[in-house]
């Protein structure tokens, strides 16, 4: 109800039309800021870290105002999202921090770092293997079993030393950072615990497979096909990649067979490329951004042909990926698919989702 009122007062459709009257400066943002904050923390608390002042902060909500505005309904969005104000002339996400970066001001790349933390969010929540993943990370690769005696050893020296301190009254401050401590631990334990009852599922693949390498290509399409379904423009990641090269003069690293330009038109949802005969070569294996062309050009189709809403479709898309990364992990003999497997199966998933729904 809050979230409907606020919308109400300042609905984001009617934004184009103030931006009209008013123009792109600082007046606009200002206007809409108050609204826009409230409509976006009725969502998530956003946590500024390192911001340079206000203004900063609320041209950051305008864009996540955008995305959280375009997804579905029924889209669990994250309860805190952190964003981070960086020196450096970059945008990044962090999975091991679940953190955005932003150090240039280019909306539509904000908006594809945002993404990554909303498709982040919808693995953990969906994929066991990928919490396993970060359960084995967090006891240094041990077998979680060994990691999770580590854990209890620590946790029980530290309750015993509390105990201790308590007799000995050491200052409260540093009973309180013992106690804190404590419950960090004890978190880990229960997040370990969970994770080893899936053990038997995940070992194999586990020793055999990287999984952060394996699922991010999918993470750069899901990222790239927000924005480009948020602002309706195909093309919008290669124009983003390029504004970004013209503010900081940095090329990301390129696969050698590439030049820059042909490097950004991977970031384009093309035309008229099929999964079954599009030839892949052996380099496109090299970068994330390229594993999925015909992939996004049949996408592209999807889209144009009205099946569901542009909202739904990223959702039957992070769904679609969920399910095939956990589907490719969850082996006892795991296999490394080729690029043109990839494409095809994830095609497949997607297309059978689609037609559930228009059958619904």
């Amino acid at each position: 109800m809050f979230k409907f009122f606020v919308t109400l007062l300042t609905p984001y459709s009617s934004l184009s039309a103030f931006k009209g009257t008013h123009g792109d400066n600082m007046q606009y943002l200002l206007a809409i800021a108050f609204a826009l904050f409230f409509t976006f923390t009725a969502h998530a608390k956003v946590e500024f870290l390192n911001s340079p002042g206000p203004y900063w902060e609320q041209k950051i909500l305008v864009t996540l105002t955008q995305v959280n505005e375009f997804l579905p309904a029924h889209w669990n969005t994250p309860d805190k999202v952190r964003i981070q104000h960086s020196p450096q002339p970059d945008l990044s996400y962090s999975f091991t921090k679940q953190l955005v970066s932003v150090g240039v001001d280019v909306s539509d790349l904000l908006m594809h770092e945002y993404a990554h933390l909303l498709l982040d969010k919808y693995i953990h929540e969906h994929c066991p293997g990928w919490s396993y993943f970060f359960a084995r990370k967090m006891v240094q690769d041990k077998e979680l079993k060994d990691g999770i005696a580590d854990k209890q050893s620590n946790l029980n020296s530290l309750k015993q030393a509390l105990i201790d301190f308590e007799k000995d009254e050491f200052s409260q401050q540093y009973i309180k950072n013992v106690q804190n401590s404590i419950r960090q631990i004890e978190s880990q334990l229960r997040f370990l615990n969970n994770a080893n009852k899936n053990d038997e599922f995940y070992r194999q693949s586990y020793a055999q497979l990287n999984y952060y390498k394996l699922l991010i290509p999918y993470h750069e399409l899901f990222a790239d096909a927000v924005v480009s379904l948020v602002t309706n423009n195909w093309f919008a990641m290669k124009n983003a990649s390029q504004k970004m090269l013209e503010l900081t003069r940095v090329h990301p690293a390129l696969p050698a067979a590439l030049t820059w330009e042909e490097f950004l038109n991977y970031r384009i949802f093309d035309i008229n490329l099929k999964v079954e005969t599009y030839s892949f070569a052996s380099w496109e294996n090299d970068s994330p951004y390229t594993q999925f062309a015909p992939f996004r050009s049949e996408f592209r189709v999807l889209v144009s042909n009205g099946f569901t809403s542009k909202s739904e479709m990223i959702l039957k898309l992070a769904e679609s990926i969920a399910q095939e990364f956990e589907t490719q992990i969850r082996q006892t003999k795991p296999q490394i698919l080729s690029l043109r497997e990839k494409n095809l199966f994830l095609l497949e998933r997607l297309k059978i989702k689609i037609s559930a729904m228009s059958e619904i």
